[in-house]
């Protein structure tokens, strides 16, 4: 079974999963919340990251998808609210896919779509070399940021992510989710509640890809913005994430 942090002792269950460069960690800065609003949240470590890095596996978005169902029959929960960011927000529409009674809503943070991400030739080649050099890493933050705010700092955020990577794994999840499969739109859109938490300065996931990929596949969809935030909104606008987490069934107060 693959790694998790449990916060909190009490409420309604939430799981968070991360995005392609971070382990669980990413989200120890919004962990205060869980205490405040008495919920508990399982802070997944997918196959290759964090407390999971010994895991081996084929690290594609599908095995990850299944052991995360895996995860929570294992921890008895019957229902969660799903959050991913970026790969982890493909994901967990995996999950909704597999195991959709167990999913109460999605909340994808730049959320890459179920139909993947279509790289070009040259930015496969710089995700590929991302995967072992951590420079290149940090072109992909300094592309993918809004270049206002970034905390913790930069240094600090790719020392953590060297540390909690594998970089075989890294590249077979890219292999998963960085290209583009053919886009079937669904015969019914999903009646699951989707939120995105969307930057409006991410170069990735833009109006045109929500309207291409997500519009057609959630009938109850919510689209908030947050101003000044590119791909990391929880890195950069900490605090729009928080007051959407704060908010009364995670929804942001007047929308």
């Amino acid at each position: 079974m693959i790694a998790c942090e449990i916060v909190g002792a009490r409420g309604p269950y939430s799981v968070f999963v991360h995005g392609w460069l971070r382990a669980g960690s990413a989200y120890e800065p919004l962990k205060s919340i869980a205490q405040q609003r008495e919920e508990r949240w399982i802070l997944a470590d997918l196959r290759g990251y964090g407390r999971s890095r010994a895991d081996t596996g084929l690290y594609t978005v599908e095995e990850a998808a299944s052991d995360l169902v895996k995860l929570v029959d294992a921890l008895r929960i019957p229902t969660a609210r799903w959050i991913g960011h970026s790969m982890g927000g493909l994901i967990i529409q995996k999950v909704a896919e597999i195991a959709p009674e167990r999913v109460l809503s999605l909340v994808g943070i730049a959320p890459v779509p179920v139909s993947g991400i279509a790289l070009d030739s040259r930015a496969q080649r710089v995700y590929e070399a991302a995967c072992g050099d951590p420079e290149t890493r940090r072109r992909i933050l300094n592309h993918l940021t809004a270049g206002i705010l970034f905390e913790p700092s930069l240094e600090n955020w790719l020392a953590a992510s060297l540390r909690e990577t594998v970089p075989a794994a890294l590249t077979a999840y890219l292999h998963s989710w960085g290209r583009r499969a053919e886009a079937i739109p669904p015969a019914h859109p999903s009646a699951i509640p989707m939120t995105l938490l969307v930057g409006t300065r991410d170069p990735a996931i833009t109006q045109a890809l929500i309207e291409e990929e997500f519009v057609p596949r959630y009938a109850r969809l919510d689209i908030h913005r947050i101003d000044a935030a590119g791909h990391f909104p929880i890195e950069e606008r900490r605090d729009a994430v928080q007051a959407y987490l704060t908010q009364p069934n995670g929804m942001l107060q007047g929308q």
